[in-house]
């Protein structure tokens, strides 16, 4: 997949680790510092793109029958968060939890496990909260 121009100049010097497709033309991009959703143009709306830096505290997921969010907590920064088809929701979310936990530093794997996931480092094993 070819990445698009509006996604590029976000990029800058840095190179995208993962993408996954979220249907139609729109992607998510991970990169080392931040996970970038593209959303391309659209009957309502132009073609965009939105940062996610990696520096959360905590991770957020909801699941809803069509779209789940991903809310990422910055502490006293604040929260943001994004919606993906919940059918795309796992592709999406182990590559966004492996980008926070790699920006702090800390080597990791996710499980899924129903509607939990489950990350691991070297020091410690902690849930990413759902409802």
């Amino acid at each position: 997949m070819s990445v698009p121009e509006i996604v590029q100049s976000s990029l800058g010097n840095e190179n995208v680790a993962t993408e996954v497709s979220l249907g139609g033309e729109d992607v998510l991009y991970v990169t080392p510092t931040r996970t970038l959703i593209y959303r391309a143009d659209g009957l309502l709306s132009d073609e965009s793109v939105k940062e996610y830096p990696h520096d959360a505290e905590h991770i957020d997921i909801s699941e809803g029958r069509r779209k789940s969010t991903v809310a990422l907590d910055y502490g006293i920064d604040g929260t943001d968060q994004f919606k993906v088809p919940t059918k795309r929701l796992h592709d999406a979310l182990h590559p966004v939890i492996a980008g926070v936990l790699n920006s702090a530093g800390s080597p990791m794997r996710t499980s899924r496990f129903f509607r939990r996931t489950r990350s691991a480092n070297s020091r410690s094993c902690s849930p990413v909260r759902a409802s």
